[in-house]
């Protein structure tokens, strides 16, 4: 819990076209303040194998006000 705004619920959508595929993801989330303005910084990594077997990583990061959270989505995948 939040101290200012309790329970902080982020969406996360992750798309993997190849179900079979296994991929790896690592998400972190900082929340700091700014010029008095409350942040959730989202750094995810995702490590997916292509059709020639080989492994890739894409990031994607997002800074997300606190207070527009709820209508926020983290997209990750192709």
């Amino acid at each position: 819990m939040f101290i200012e705004y309790g329970d902080v619920d982020l969406s996360i959508d992750y798309f993997n076209t190849n179900w079979w595929h296994i991929s790896t993801l690592d998400i972190e989330f900082d929340i700091v303040k700014e010029n008095g303005e409350w942040y959730v910084l989202c750094d995810a990594k995702l490590k997916e194998p292509t059709e020639d077997f080989k492994i890739v990583t894409s990031n994607k990061s997002r800074k997300i006000k606190l207070d527009e959270i709820k209508n926020s989505v983290l997209f990750i995948g192709p």
